[in-house]
């Protein structure tokens, strides 16, 4: 098994936690409201998804090789606190470093038990529900992971020709 198999391999099981994590907090039956299961969950596919993110990282780097203008704009994305995958980082880092996961709870009304991440530098409501921002955080990963790779093999070719001649 190659070093860009491996690790492959690796974020291809940080996904599937992400997803595990995540899967448990829709099946949840009690509304949301902040308690341990809950919050357990939205951090522990928070630390899922960066570490699947960081996995990948080398498996771009074996793949591509260190100096790849890929590993680039992976690392310009994960940089740019507007982007989401930079509010991914914020948020992770925020439950890592700080004070936990920034929310916002709704009791009572046509949001009662919706529980929305605010961004913990600016504490700016997110506009979904947080299982679907992580849903759609992990749809983003698995999309912006293979397209790299797409693009990894692409230039691995490319560079394969010049050397050639």
């Amino acid at each position: 098994m190659t070093p860009a198999e491996r690790w492959n391999a690796r974020t291809n099981q940080k996904l599937r936690f992400a997803r595990v994590h995540l899967n448990e907090l829709v099946a949840m039956q009690i509304p949301g409201h902040g308690h341990d299961f809950e919050r357990a969950h939205l951090e522990g596919t928070l630390f899922q998804l960066i570490g699947a993110c960081d996995v990948f990282r080398m498996e771009l780097h074996a793949l591509a090789g260190r100096n790849s203008v890929l590993l680039g704009h992976l690392d310009a994305l994960r940089d740019d606190r507007a982007s989401w995958l930079g509010e991914l980082v914020a948020l992770r880092n925020s439950s890592t470093h700080r004070n936990g996961v920034p929310l916002a709870f709704y009791v009572g009304g046509e949001a009662s038990g919706k529980v929305a991440f605010k961004h913990p530098d600016t504490l700016i409501e997110f506009p979904d529900h947080a299982r679907d921002t992580l849903a759609m955080w992990l749809a983003n990963l698995q999309m912006l992971f293979a397209v790299l790779r797409e693009n990894a093999k692409s230039e691995k070719a490319v560079k394969g020709r010049k050397e050639d001649k």
